[in-house]
């Protein structure tokens, strides 16, 4: 499981410590300005505190379906949460509406 699946990101990179395989809780934007900049980072409750460590959480939401998806984008205050494309729409309703214009 990873993010576009809806997966933990967090890896230990080590075979005692592999990638986590449960869902993720919690969606982060975290700046980490001593090595990747400005980050998005999909964490189980386990790991939600390493992810908060690595550097200071700009934004965060309950992770959602379409987290992490190509294309996804994170809305600004006060929506504060991941959308399609910017069309604001939730993930059943974009497919239901493909669906019917299929």
């Amino acid at each position: 499981m990873h993010a576009s699946d809806g997966g933990c990101l967090f890896h230990g990179r080590s075979p005692a410590d592999p990638r986590c395989t449960k869902p993720a809780v919690r969606h982060l934007m975290i700046q980490d300005p001593g090595h990747y900049g400005t980050v998005s980072v999909a964490t189980c409750a386990e790991h939600e505190p390493i992810a908060r460590a690595s550097g200071t959480v700009l934004r965060e939401h309950e992770h959602e379906a379409v987290c992490g998806w190509p294309g996804s984008v994170w809305l600004g205050l006060p929506e504060n949460r991941c959308v399609l494309d910017d069309c604001g729409m939730a993930p059943a309703r974009v497919m239901i509406r493909e669906m019917t214009n299929a």
